[in-house]
């Protein structure tokens, strides 16, 4: 076992005593949303700039709290179901069939298959969240299907374009880059809701595992990459850009999301994607200034991706870097 494995099997070993302890599906009580909503913005405002928009602040406090309401459940919606379709399968597969030609210690597979049963609970909590939501408020929680979401985009975009020899390590780097992104962007949300906000209790409670997911995936993605023989890194160089355009620049999704909410307003599909675009919320900026992306880029240094010269000079060429 080289050192890497070592410190990786000593890390899991800890990390599976701690689940039976810590776990949220384990012992910890289910959180339950209490019977009046009224008076919480349910949702951070600054992550939907089109609510500023001269018609819909017509529409008065009403139609903003109630487009707020209906943010949260989409974003629970969108929890649900990547982390059933694609976050717990992909942790199941670790655990079943390993990380390909990367030697992983029994304990690291296990640990993927206590997060891919962390994930399907979070996946029935953030169900039961919506059903809550529509009891408490009258308001429907229907919400469209997110399975082309930048998530699925991304992984169908690595899967294809590694070599097929080297599928199996490229879905889970995928993984490790997903699940560092989702905790980030939650702890994100988290400091923008009000402690007594009932989302921020339904956060707090996702977050408890997700603290713990993304230390093991970081760990994971070092070991990977630090097993990796240099053609093998040089091949996956190649191909980061191409995942990280599809993960992290996919605005038609959240577009389609807005247009989503403000139809609820009674807003046309036309209308909506004016306004949108009239208060800057699709504005693009230069790849690697985006404060979407930077989860992302920092965990590549992390690990030391960036470092390695053929994937960096990538990484430059396609506008993630700096030169």
């Amino acid at each position: 076992m080289s050192n890497s494995e070592a410190n990786l099997d000593q890390f899991c070993r800890r990390y599976l005593t701690q689940w039976d302890k810590r776990a949220t599906v384990r012992g910890q009580p289910r959180y339950s949303l209490p019977k009046s909503l009224a008076g919480h913005e349910m949702f951070p405002a600054s992550w939907h700039p089109v609510l500023e928009h001269e018609a819909v602040r017509k529409l008065g406090k009403g139609a903003r709290h109630e487009f707020l309401i209906r943010a949260a459940c989409q974003f629970q919606a969108l929890v649900a179901e990547l982390e059933v379709d694609i976050v717990a399968g992909l942790c199941g597969r670790l655990g079943i069939q390993g990380a390909g030609s990367i030697p992983l210690p029994h304990s690291a597979r296990q640990v993927g298959l206590t997060i891919a049963t962390d994930e399907v609970y979070h996946a029935l909590l953030a169900r039961e969240f919506l059903v809550e939501v529509r009891k408490a408020s009258g308001i429907s929680t229907d919400v469209m299907s997110i399975s082309r979401d930048s998530v699925g985009l991304a992984l169908a975009n690595i899967q294809e374009a590694a070599p097929a020899a080297l599928r199996r390590e490229a879905e889970t780097m995928a993984l490790c880059i997903f699940e560092n992104f989702v905790t980030e962007e939650m702890f994100g949300l988290s400091k923008k809701v009000a402690v007594e906000n009932p989302f921020h209790l339904i956060l707090r409670e996702h977050m408890v595992d997700e603290g713990r997911h993304q230390v093991f995936f970081q760990k994971l993605l070092r070991h990977m990459w630090t097993t990796f023989d240099e053609e093998t890194r040089c091949a996956f160089g190649r191909v980061l850009p191409g995942f990280l355009d599809a993960f992290l620049l996919q605005f038609d999704s959240y577009i389609e999301r807005e247009v989503e909410l403000l139809a609820g307003l009674g807003f046309s599909r036309e209308q909506s994607i004016g306004m949108i675009n009239e208060s800057g919320a699709a504005e693009k900026r230069p790849k690697r200034e985006s404060p979407h992306a930077q989860n992302s880029l920092n965990l590549l240094k992390m690990v030391g991706i960036d470092s390695h010269p053929p994937s960096r000079a990538a990484l430059v060429d396609s506008g993630w870097l700096a030169p």
